[in-house]
């Protein structure tokens, strides 16, 4: 039978937690790598229903397997694992096409939630009776959600709306706001609202580089990423960044 979950990362440890917890959970037709290089094969041969992916890699780097698998089979989820908590790290995955980015020590029941919604999502859900423990930490449709929120988000960029809040998204989703800001938490490390002003900044950053926007003042360039106007997007800027707007438009156009 062929391996439904393919888990590359270098730490032998990290690997067997996985393996052993999935197949305690009746998920056993698990294969894993040390490498994306080891992996490569499989991959690209169609094996393999869902991925988890580590970023630091010897050899070829989680990110560069990412774009890897992505060109090749832009349909496979993908789950990418790693020591390092970087929220901008997590904006650039997703924005590749992860369905999802966590962080080490891995939180095993958090890790299975996810694992099970996808496959689940796929119509290709394993045995109830040894699934059902992950629902006693986070209700089965939080991995759904989270795609739903990445597609919105990352994909059609509704941070754009300056008026966009955590109650009205969390309605968009057919969800409420604590639980939105559960998921969040859990998966960006961070806030909706700074999530968003993450968001904004890098779009802010790929407007003011476009040529055809040069003749437009910064506030009008932010306004169009989402900010609410100049202030608050001059303070978010310098917080995220470390400098100021217009440091930054002048560092850019010297290039």
């Amino acid at each position: 039978m062929e391996p439904r979950i393919i888990i590359i990362d270098d730490e032998i440890r990290t690997l067997a937690a996985i393996e052993t917890e999935l197949m305690l959970c009746g998920l056993d037709t698990v294969k894993t790598f040390a490498s994306f290089d080891e992996a490569r094969g499989d991959l690209l041969d169609g094996i393999g229903e869902l991925v988890l992916l580590d970023i630091n890699l010897p050899g070829t780097d989680g990110i560069s397997g990412l774009k890897e698998i992505v060109a090749a089979r832009p349909e496979l989820p993908i789950i990418m694992i790693t020591g390092n908590n970087d929220l901008r790290m997590a904006v650039d995955c997703m924005k590749i096409g992860a369905v999802d980015y966590l962080v080490k020590p891995l939180n095993l029941p958090e890790l299975l939630e996810a694992i099970q919604g996808l496959l689940d999502q796929n119509g290709k859900c394993t045995d109830t009776t040894k699934s059902d423990k992950t629902s006693l930490y986070y209700p089965k449709e939080g991995a759904s959600l989270l795609l739903e929120i990445k597609r919105l988000l990352f994909e059609e960029k509704l941070f754009r709306d300056p008026e966009l809040t955590s109650d009205s998204f969390s309605k968009m989703i057919g969800s409420n706001r604590s639980y939105l800001s559960r998921i969040i938490a859990l998966h960006y490390k961070t806030s909706f609202r700074n999530l968003l002003n993450t968001l904004r900044v890098d779009e802010f950053k790929r407007l003011a580089a476009m040529e055809s926007n040069r003749i437009y003042t910064i506030e009008a360039i932010a306004i169009d990423a989402g900010f609410s106007g100049r202030g608050t997007f001059t303070e978010v800027f310098k917080r995220t960044t470390g400098i100021l707007p217009a440091e930054w438009m002048k560092s850019w156009n010297s290039k």
